[in-house]
């Protein structure tokens, strides 16, 4: 059988191995596997398959630690790989998801809640506050101060980098054994100019937090912070963003999107230097 994916991510098969397993399948006679296998023997039962002649196709999640693979089910309620039972004797499709790995990556994603899970919301695509993050910080954060600085900084630079994707999964909270803080930044690049679908800010401020001044003003009052250590962390910022256009035309980002950006960049700038 050809050493290729057979059904990598989307709703497409690959020719070869689709095309191996075809003809096979009329002389496929395999006697299937029982639920018990697959979670008794877990992540086992891949190698399992492949050694008793069922190739399997699947992906993984979660750095690999995180197996996933297509079953189907006969008539008498034994599993199969993917492709090889017939539509007309397969009862049903079953999407198995093995459990992380008791490793240290694993532990690590545990302790990341994204901010929507924070909220008890569980709709992706949900429209969220600044505000109200901004107040689970005040509420969760061992170092309220510092998340609250890191989470304004993160906002402007979303907006300098026309980074529009900021939804309630793009933003999470870390929790070890010292704390809870904001988790390291991720999935930051120019959604604002991506050629599909147009992406949409899903978390905004309130109209009338729309100027840097008025969101200072309401973050030190709501969470109780030194207004005066928000302004001077901030206008520490705009000393590493006032060479931004520089920077990213030297590290290679198409000077299309450099250009599209310059205005939104300049605007923010502008409010941070005004700090000084």
């Amino acid at each position: 059988m050809s050493a290729a994916p057979l059904a990598p991510p989307g709703n497409i098969r690959i020719k070869e191995p689709w095309t191996d397993i075809e003809a096979g399948r009329p002389e496929y006679r395999g006697s299937g596997f029982t639920r018990a296998d697959v979670v008794e023997r877990e992540r086992d039962f891949i190698d399992y398959m492949e050694s008793a002649g069922a190739p399997i196709g699947g992906t993984t999640g979660a750095g690999g630690g995180s197996p996933k693979f297509l079953l189907r089910e006969d008539a008498n309620g034994r599993l199969h790989a993917e492709g090889w039972l017939e539509d007309s004797r397969t009862r049903r499709c079953i999407l198995v998801k093995l459990p992380y790995t008791d490793s240290e990556n694993s532990r690590m994603l545990a302790r990341i809640e994204k901010v929507y899970s924070a909220h008890n919301i569980n709709v992706h695509g949900t429209l969220l506050k600044h505000e109200d993050n901004l107040r689970l910080i005040g509420r969760y954060s061992s170092s309220v101060t510092a998340d609250a600085l890191e989470y304004l900084s993160r906002d402007l630079l979303n907006q300098m980098l026309a980074n529009t994707d900021n939804h309630g999964r793009n933003t999470s909270l870390l929790k070890t054994e010292s704390g809870i803080t904001l988790s390291p930044v991720y999935d930051v690049t120019a959604m604002q100019f991506f050629s599909g679908d147009f992406i949409s800010e899903l978390t905004r401020w309130t109209p009338d937090l729309a100027t840097l001044e008025a969101r200072i003003k309401w973050t030190a009052n709501e969470l109780k912070l030194g207004e005066t250590v928000l302004r001077q962390g901030l206008s520490l910022l705009s000393d590493s963003t006032r060479q931004l256009d520089v920077l990213m035309k030297d590290l290679g980002v198409p000077e299309q999107i450099v250009r599209k950006s310059a205005s939104r960049r300049a605007k923010v700038q502008s409010e941070l230097e005004a700090l000084t």
